[in-house]
């Protein structure tokens, strides 16, 4: 299903952060630009497999996102402006990763191309 998207160019230009939750770290990201895109494809996933929502269903919004930093000891100000003279990051979304979050951390299980019949 997500073959069915066309290859698309987007840019990573902003930070933003997700607020830390109880017991929680903040998160520091990058806004996609445009977002609409990745949104479509999170619709169509959560669409196709309704048992398996986005983060286990933790959240009721989603927010197209490139995380950063997910850690209570980052220096989230450092890392802001290390990364900050590099930006915008002009990007083009060609294949999309299936991933899978274990003991030993997120490993990449099935890549799909984006406009692909194959998937590949």
């Amino acid at each position: 299903m997500l073959a069915a998207f066309q290859p698309f160019e987007f840019v990573l230009g902003r930070f933003a952060t997700f607020p830390a939750p109880p017991g929680g770290p903040p998160v520091l990201y990058l806004e996609p630009d445009p977002p609409e895109r990745f949104q479509e494809m999170t619709d169509a996933l959560v669409r196709a497999f309704p048992d398996y929502p986005p983060f286990g269903g933790q959240f009721t919004t989603l927010v197209p996102h490139l995380t950063v930093a997910e850690d209570d000891a980052a220096p989230l100000t450092k890392i802001r402006d290390d990364i900050a003279p590099v930006l915008p990051i002009a990007a083009r979304a060609e294949r999309a990763l299936v991933m899978r979050h274990g003991a030993d951390g997120w490993r990449i299980k099935s890549r799909i191309g984006l406009g692909r019949r194959d998937g590949a």
